[in-house]
Formats: C-alpha cells, structure tokens, sequence
C-alpha cells in the first residue's frame, strides 16, 4: 500500500496531528488516574507501579507523564506544518524556488522559507508572530535534539502563539476556517468538530494574555462587532464568527 502526501496535505495532516494533542492537553477528561498511580509533591512525573500500558523506563521506575506533556507533541507538530505551509506558499510562485538550487531536491530552510514568504504576501504573519515563530524554531530543535526544562504555563503559551500562525496561514493565504476545516475527522471518517473547544478556548487565553495577532486579518471587515469571549473587536456578524478567536455565537 502507498503512503503519499503532498506538500499541502503533509501540513494538514501534521497540523491536524497537532490538535489531537492539544486537545489532549487542555481536555478535562484525558487523564490516567488509577490506585497505581502517584503525582509527586510538585505534580511533575507521574510513577506508575506496574510494568506495562503506555510507559518508558527510567532509573528503575516506570513513568507516565502528565496530561500536558501532550504539548510538547503539539509544538513538533505545529512548526512542521508551519513550515510546510510557508513552503507551499514559495512553490504557489514557482516550484523551483523551494529548493537549494537547480540540481537540488534538498528543500530550503525555515528561515530562506519565511523570507520568501513574506515577500510573496507581506501581511501573512504580524510581526509579533513572526518573531514568536523563530523562537519557537529554536525550542523545536532542544525538543528533537536535546532536553527540555519549561512548565505548562511556557508551553501552552508556545502552543497557542503557534496555533495563533497555523489561524493566520490557513485565513490569509489558504481562505480556509481552522475549526470547520478540521469539524470533520476524514482520519476517522467523523462529523463532530472534536477541535472546536480546545481551538477556540486555547486562541481566548492567548488574547486574555495580551499576544497581538495579525489584525490584518479584520481590517478590511466592515461588519465587525466585539467578541463576547475574547474580547477583540474582530466578531464578524455576516460569517456569525470571531475572527481572532474562531468562535461561533448562535
């Protein structure tokens, strides 16, 4: 059987990955709790008793990492279809600019990819995002190649800064809705918009916590109101959406 993605499907699919575990992450639900089971004091590693289920073996424990280690995952997730979404962009112009060079299949790197970008549609990303993302590039490469030191409050915020550009890439360049986008699971061949909660609520707190998102997404919107749940005036009445934050208001 062939395993085949394009460029674009590639970034959806890992985006798509990317949901799935912050959907784990901020979940109520998504928690392992059981008699063999322990927290420590500060809530950091969880120990499992018993040999089995979904472990890894360390200094002679079996640990089981909390709920919002999911992060980690959403973060590797989201940069890769960011970055291939920044590449599809490039080849929308011309295929052959997403590679080193005449001869290569070797593709550009992130950076050669956002500049380009930027030159293709300059008001893809604010500028505050496009710094966000280069620093959430460099936390990728500690989360593949080395460690990690953080806390939930750091990598949610990372999350929902990088989840604010997967918005504005899929809005300004693809005309597509995140969350009707994803309502329907063709992994699963599901209709119950599962991401709807965790998209919506996820894009509030970053607003709550001051991050300015790309308003030239709203600024040629001339039927904008305020949000009830974020707050921002970007409340689109004629699609019945929030523009920011993606919620729908019956």
């Amino acid at each position: 059987m062939d395993v085949k993605l394009d460029l674009r499907n590639n970034a959806f699919n890992s985006i798509y990955q990317g949901l799935i575990h912050l959907d784990r992450a901020v979940s109520e639900d998504y928690n392992i709790r059981s008699k063999d089971i322990e927290f420590d004091h500060e809530e950091q590693i969880v120990t499992y008793k018993r040999n089995g289920k979904l472990t890894f073996y360390l200094d002679e424990l079996y640990y089981i990492p909390p709920k919002y280690y999911e992060l980690k995952f959403s973060i590797l997730q989201f940069i890769h279809g960011i970055e291939l979404l920044l590449l599809d962009v490039v080849k929308s112009i011309n295929e052959n600019e997403i590679y080193e060079s005449a001869n290569s299949k070797k593709t550009i790197n992130f950076r050669k990819a956002l500049n380009k970008t930027k030159g293709i549609i300059p008001d893809l990303l604010s500028e505050t995002q496009i710094e966000s993302l280069k620093i959430c590039k460099e936390l990728r490469n500690d989360l593949e190649h080395f460690e990690i030191q953080s806390n939930y409050n750091e990598l949610y915020k990372v999350t929902s800064q990088l989840l604010s550009i997967v918005n504005s890439i899929f809005q300004t360049y693809l005309n597509l809705n995140l969350v009707r986008f994803y309502e329907f699971d063709c992994w699963k061949n599901d209709f119950n918009g599962k991401f709807t909660f965790s998209i919506n609520q996820t894009l509030q707190d970053l607003k709550k916590n001051g991050y300015d998102f790309n308003y030239k997404l709203i600024e040629n919107k001339n039927d904008l109101a305020f949000c009830l749940y974020c707050k921002e005036k970007s409340y689109s009445e004629s699609e019945n959406l929030c523009l920011f934050c993606l919620t729908e208001i019956d």
